[in-house]
């Protein structure tokens, strides 16, 4: 008599493809990314989040109905003492676009706004150095709700470990 071990083998791997996924498809409504500022409070609004508070919590969701991406900028400073400090600013990735279209039925311009989808692709770069003394900054971009909280070294450990784990229910 054979005991049952709980799920059986091809249902476990149905269940880990299925997860990886859903885990991986864009969703359908807005992005939701990850907001912060390092600007000082005199400058930003009452609901602007502080990126040197940022824990990941709730209160940092933003909704992003014209993006598909959401944008992690690294920023290097400078202290006066020599010390370089570095920080992150989090956002919904800049891609609407304003265009002025022309109406033949009323005979007239009008704007029209347009998402850029592929204004941006998935990954990071440096921006275009311009002899600041603080360098250039780095840019990230990723298409997921929720995205631009880790470094991108964490998602890349985090897919390593699934795949691992896929090879090991697999044997």
């Amino acid at each position: 008599m054979m005991k049952s071990s709980g799920i059986q083998r091809p249902t476990m791997l149905l269940l880990a493809a299925l997860t990886c996924v859903l885990t991986f498809l864009p969703a359908a409504e807005a992005m939701i990314c990850y907001r912060c500022t390092v600007l000082p409070r005199q400058y930003v609004g009452e609901k602007d989040q502080p990126c040197s508070k940022f824990d990941g919590s709730e209160r940092f969701y933003q909704d992003c109905p014209t993006s598909t991406f959401c944008m992690k900028r690294i920023i290097h400073y400078r202290l006066t003492n020599g010390t370089t400090v570095t920080t992150a600013e989090r956002d919904c990735a800049f891609q609407k676009d304003v265009v002025q279209a022309y109406n033949w039925k009323e005979r007239r311009w009008h704007p029209e706004e347009r998402i850029d989808k592929e204004a941006y692709g998935e990954g990071c770069f440096k921006g275009e150095d311009r002899g600041t003394p603080n360098g250039p900054s780095e840019y990230c971009f990723c298409s997921r709700n929720y995205c631009n909280s880790a470094s991108s070294a964490k998602l890349c450990g985090s897919l390593v470990i699934l795949a691992f784990l896929l090879m090991k229910l697999c044997r």
